[in-house]
């Protein structure tokens, strides 16, 4: 999880900007993703990135008023 969101850092933390809307459906395309995903690589890929938008989606809702 981390090396994926550092790979992508250079972007920022953007994800405080984005909507629960969006993110959830990100969250529900790499869930997809991971469902087709052969090889272990693929697997352990898409599993960081369906933790990262789980975590991108806590993160903002611990931040809600």
């Amino acid at each position: 999880m981390y090396l994926k969101l550092k790979i992508h850092g250079n972007k920022g933390a953007i994800w405080d900007k984005m909507s629960f809307k969006f993110l959830y459906k990100r969250l529900n395309d790499e869930v997809k993703e991971l469902g087709e995903a052969k090889t272990k690589e693929d697997i352990i890929n898409e599993a960081a990135d369906v933790a990262n938008f789980a975590a991108m989606i806590a993160d903002n809702a611990r931040r809600m008023k």
